[in-house]
């Protein structure tokens, strides 16, 4: 049962909209619509100023809905408000009850009869006054946002242009905000379109992508307002993946998640380990310390620790072995740092113990009496699976829906409508896998509530609700983490240049050592993604000639680079020594003078303090009194005397601070004319 906040007259109308919420309240974005993409900046916009019900998020939209499509007086067609809603904002599938339920709220309690806008009326609504005022602020909200999408879309229509992408100079506007929408997609969540949508936009070449994230990290690198802008649209694009998934949630952002065990696939545990790109590492930590903080249990599969154990296994061997190739996975912070069979090896031996200390439990699939049958049919999962990408790779499909299967089962059958109450859910990077599951339930007439299986990128939506202060900057690593996705080569591109270093080898065309450096040179991939723009069918004999000569130019320059360096080293070496030499000196002769300077301090002292001394006795001796009188009149005289002096003699005493700091004014002056004497020899 969904909880309703409103309270109308009729209780039970609020129970049957509530019911009909429960069914299915997803909302998704037509990439195909103009305005989708302002709706985007617009969600976030509203998001900054309202940060505690998600529902309340779409009432400006369908307020402004109703305001166009309602006369005074009139009863609210609710159809009509969800067709122009999809028409106006882009907004697919939005549910009649959503929009029920947000009437509703207008015709609470919370507002006086006299400001009620909207009435009831036998399970009816009819628009009582004008919302012209709500319709203003709402459009001005609205040319702002637009303002920033169309400086973002004018400047990525002119890079694609400029650029040649698939060839083209004739790239408008429409299709820019196309491709970057279907980017965002494309590279993260898996949620907010259809399994439809997806067949069309994985049909689409990964050139294009390509070029989206140059563009991307272009104005990233420069640090430019586009970027900015780029950022709000992510925000807006997380809040839209949340309305989705549970818009009628009213505790999205503050009940907490110790109820839940998010089981993580491998590439998910590759980066909280630290082995993937800087972006991701950081994202997916960020994403499991904000999980923690707010209570989730964090667990993994066994299978996906015998997949981290040979992944590391594969790249281990592939550093000693030249015809041994690199993992499946691309473990980019070891190809960063060119690092050893040793450095490896003991990363290897360590991560389980990494895993445990970070409270991420392993479950062996026998404790949880699961097998790959239950919930899920393989054979038409892999089908629709097939019908999205049709070189889908199979090879972990068994392991992953058995993962799923597993989750089901903890759930016992029972339907969890929010996430936090859902007690388990399976976290995979594979957005593919995600969206069959997702179709298949949807054909089956199954109804588990909240589902069985989200991307890290949905995950890290929820996470940011819940820690949005603390965690404001996730959406931006998760679109750099994209964005170097994207101009990373995918594993079908990288087979395929392996399979072209095969035959080079064979043929004899180029040797063991030259095609092993091939296999693992980052540069190489990185010409590779240059020279193909990420696309398989643009890799030939050609494309490896280029690289090759790229290779030994790169290896060239850097050779020149290295004598150069030596050079500077040793350079800035001798100007070390000189240095050190110069301080080394001026420590020694400082250190005399400063000696010297505390001896003659506490000389004087001393015979400042023997002079009153000898002093009071002479004038004790004077005294005309007895002899007894005048010894104690000595004694008391000679203590205070002393007591006076002592602090002359300690190490802090002032005049002693005083000559330390008159010293070391004259030691640094005299250290720089040493340094400048010997460096000026030097240049000689």
């Amino acid at each position: 049962m969904v909880l309703c906040i409103g309270v109308t007259e009729n209780s039970l109308y609020i129970k049957e909209i509530c019911d009909k919420m429960g069914e299915n309240s997803g909302m998704r974005i037509d990439i195909m619509n103009r305005n989708t993409i302002i709706s985007l900046a617009m969600l976030y916009a509203l998001w900054q100023s309202n940060q505690q019900d998600l529902l309340d998020l779409i009432r400006p939209f369908v307020l402004y809905s109703v305001g166009n499509t309602t006369k005074v007086g009139d009863e609210i067609k609710v159809t009509q408000v969800c067709n122009y809603m999809e028409t106006e904002f882009g907004y697919k599938s939005i549910q009649k009850a959503v929009v029920d339920r947000i009437l509703s709220r207008e015709t609470s309690s919370k507002f006086s009869k006299n400001n009620h806008r909207i009435e009831r009326r036998n399970k009816r609504f009819v628009l009582l006054k004008s919302l012209g005022d709500l319709i203003d602020d709402f459009s001005t909200k609205r040319t702002t946002c637009k303002g920033h999408s169309d400086l973002v879309t004018n400047a990525l229509t002119r890079f694609l242009n400029e650029n040649r992408a698939y060839s083209r100079t004739n790239y408008t506007q429409v299709e820019s905000e196309r491709f970057l929408l279907s980017f965002f997609e494309r590279q993260g969540g898996s949620i907010v379109l259809s399994v439809d949508d997806l067949r069309q936009l994985k049909s689409q070449s990964n050139e294009i992508d390509f070029f989206i994230a140059r563009f991307i990290l272009t104005e990233y690198e420069h640090k430019s307002a586009l970027f900015d802008y780029l950022v709000e649209l992510v925000k807006g694009y997380f809040v839209t993946t949340a309305l989705y998934l549970q818009a009628e949630n009213p505790n999205a952002t503050t009940a907490s998640f110790s109820d839940v065990t998010f089981f993580l696939d491998t590439r998910l545990l590759l980066a909280y380990l630290g082995y993937k790109t800087e972006e991701e590492n950081n994202s997916v930590q960020k994403m499991v310390k904000s999980l923690k903080k707010n209570g989730a249990k964090l667990a993994c599969f066994s299978y996906n620790i015998d997949e981290v154990n040979s992944i590391l296994e594969a790249y281990k061997l592939s550093t000693v072995s030249k015809f041994k190739r690199p993992s499946t996975f691309t473990l980019e912070y070891f190809d960063a740092h060119r690092y050893s069979y040793t450095y490896v090896d003991s990363n290897q031996r360590t991560f389980m113990r990494q895993l445990c200390d970070a409270g991420i439990d392993t479950i062996p699939p026998s404790n949880l009496s699961i097998s790959s049958a239950g919930l899920l049919d393989d054979k038409r999962i892999t089908e629709i699976l097939l019908s999205i990408k049709s070189n889908y790779n199979q090879s972990t499909l068994p392991d992953d829906l058995t993962a799923i299967n597993a989750v089901s089962r903890m759930r016992k059958g029972l339907k969890y409508p929010y996430i936090e109450k859902c007690k388990a859910v399976f976290v995979t990077s594979n957005s593919i896998l995600v969206s069959a599951v997702k179709e298949y339930i949807k054909e089956s007439s199954a109804d588990v509530g909240f589902p069985l299986a989200i991307t890290g990128e949905d995950l890290c939506v929820m996470a940011w609700l819940k820690d949005f202060e603390q965690s404001n900057t996730l959406p931006q690593m998760r679109l750099l983490e994209n964005v170097l996705a994207a101009i990373t080569p995918t594993k079908e591109l990288m087979d395929a240049y392996f399979g072209h270093l095969d035959d080079l080898e064979h043929q004899g065309i180029i040797d063991d050592d030259e095609a092993a450096l091939l296999r693992v040179d980052i540069f190489a991939k990185r010409e590779l993604m240059n020279l193909t723009f990420g696309e398989r069918n643009n890799l030939s004999r050609s494309v490896i000639d280029k690289i090759r000569s790229k290779i030994r130019e790169e290896s060239l320059r850097a050779g020149h680079d290295e004598a150069r360096r030596k050079h500077e080293i040793e350079e800035q070496a001798q100007k070390n020594r000189v240095c050190k030499q110069a301080e080394e000196e001026i420590d020694k002769e400082f250190s005399r003078k400063e000696s010297r300077w505390i001896s003659v301090i506490k000389t004087v002292s001393i015979v400042i303090a023997l002079a009153f001394v000898v002093i009071s006795f002479y004038v004790a001796l004077l005294q005309q009194s007895d002899s007894s009188a005048k010894y104690v009149i000595f004694f008391l005289t000679a203590i205070t005397t002393f007591e006076g002096a002592l602090p002359f003699f300690s190490k802090e005493s002032y005049p002693i601070r005083f000559c330390k700091r008159y010293l070391k004014r004259k030691k640094l002056l005299a250290l720089d004319a040493r340094k400048e004497h010997y460096l000026a020899l030097l240049e000689k």
